[in-house]
């Protein structure tokens, strides 16, 4: 008769104590939304830099196309098919 009160009261102690699990909770959210928030600035800054190296390096061939000579037509035709012999 006596432990049909003590399982209650134990579970009510347990759960009361436990306040410190929802502050630690909301601590590591904060550090969490602050590192993805970093995250994110880095990877946006790596992401733009590799965008306007490529754009750069696109542009210099694009210039160095435009500027060499073109060739003559003979030079553009694809080389001939060398004949079947039996």
């Amino acid at each position: 008769m006596k432990f049909r009160y003590l399982l209650p009261c134990v579970l009510m102690l347990a759960a009361c104590s436990g306040g410190d699990r929802f502050e630690e909770a909301a601590f590591q959210y904060r550090v969490d939304s602050a590192v993805n928030a970093r995250l994110d600035s880095v990877q946006n800054g790596l992401q733009y830099r590799n965008d306007s190296l490529i754009l750069e390096a696109a542009r210099r061939r694009a210039d160095s196309l435009r500027q060499s000579p073109a060739l003559p037509p003979a030079q553009n035709a694809p080389p001939a098919a060398a004949p079947d012999q039996p």
